[in-house]
């Protein structure tokens, strides 16, 4: 889907920011910070009131590519596409920008939890195989290679 300034350039534009002739804005800190200030105030009774406290340590840029990451993670994007998506040239950078929560570790031992519960059921099949298996080789009826010896 080609945005407004792509359609208006004629060119498709490979950078979220930019200026008006579609030139990559390569350096933003001041205007972000900037802004992320008067985000934080709100004018009340001729004063500026701080009404967002958390604004005031700035979050950065990387705080959006970190959040980016772990919405791709969890939404169940391949990881490559992900990668590609999010400008990652190698895992291991991807890895770090993929913060996990105590919320994911959570999840973790449910899942595990729900593994192990379906799994005695599971092994006990397995082991009535195997035990068959065993019975019919030490009975003679069944060689190595699985085939049935005639007596």
């Amino acid at each position: 889907m080609l945005t407004r300034w792509e359609r208006r350039l004629g060119r498709v534009i490979p950078h979220v920011f930019v200026r008006d002739t579609g030139e990559r804005i390569r350096d933003f800190y001041h205007a972000w910070h900037a802004a992320c200030r008067r985000a934080a105030v709100a004018p009340r009774d001729g004063c500026a009131v701080v009404v967002h406290p958390e604004l005031l340590d700035r979050p950065i840029p990387h705080d959006f590519r970190r959040t980016a990451v772990r919405n791709l993670v969890r939404a169940g994007v391949p990881r490559s596409i992900a990668r590609l998506l999010t400008g990652h040239k190698t895992e291991s950078v991807f890895e770090r920008y993929n913060i996990t929560s105590e919320q994911d570790l959570a999840d973790g031992v449910e899942k595990l939890a729900a593994y192990l519960a379906a799994k005695p059921a599971e092994d006990a099949h397995r082991r009535a195989a195997r035990g068959t298996l065993r019975d019919n080789w030490l009975s003679g009826t069944v060689t190595r290679q699985g085939t049935s010896r005639v007596s």
